[in-house]
């Protein structure tokens, strides 16, 4: 599946469209101007059809507000850094990190080890379905609980990758792998 985003503004009008992109999460070209406007995100199949909507969601820009600084994706993605790893600090400082790891990090560091052996033990999630839920509340809810099982295992493989790169013992590297 790829999506689409569409937005509209109060007329119904085109106010901004998204590529077929493969993660439902576009960042607009253009800033909008002040209006009420409506949202809705399309499911598109291998041949580019709708093959599901989402329901249209409101939005208002109100005539107060202020324009962010606009800086296109690329502009912010040549920014970020190559080397890895990039999550917490650059990778040029990681000897320097692990070099404090007795001295100044000595009390935190034992909390990262029993984070990352807390996640050893987690198991992938199973799929979300709560897409195919017809109950509002109850899809709700199953939505919420997705959510938590995912920020569980991204907390998790956040503590695995760091705990791997500070200590080299590759059984925290090698525990993300079913998880991820």
């Amino acid at each position: 599946m790829t999506y689409r985003l569409r937005v509209q503004n109060e007329a119904g009008e085109s106010a901004d469209e998204s590529p077929a992109i493969p993660d439902p999460a576009h960042s607009p070209s253009v800033a909008l101007p002040p209006g009420r406007y409506r949202w809705r995100v399309e499911a598109l199949d291998a041949s580019g059809r709708v093959a599901a909507v989402r329901a249209p969601s409101g939005f208002a820009i109100s005539s107060n507000a202020i324009e962010p600084p606009w800086i296109p994706a690329a502009t912010l993605l040549a920014r970020v850094p190559r080397e890895q790893p990039r999550l917490m600090f650059p990778g040029a400082e990681l000897e320097s990190v692990r070099a404090t790891l007795e001295t100044t990090r000595r009390e935190a560091f034992p909390s990262l080890r029993q984070a990352a052996q807390k996640a050893i033990q987690l198991t992938p999630m199973s799929e979300p379905d709560y897409d195919r839920i017809s109950d509002p509340a109850a899809r709700r809810l199953a939505y919420t609980e997705s959510f938590r099982q995912a920020r569980r295992l991204d907390e998790a493989m956040v503590a695995l990758a760091l705990m791997y790169l500070l200590s080299s013992e590759r059984r925290y590297g090698e525990a993300a792998r079913p998880v991820c």
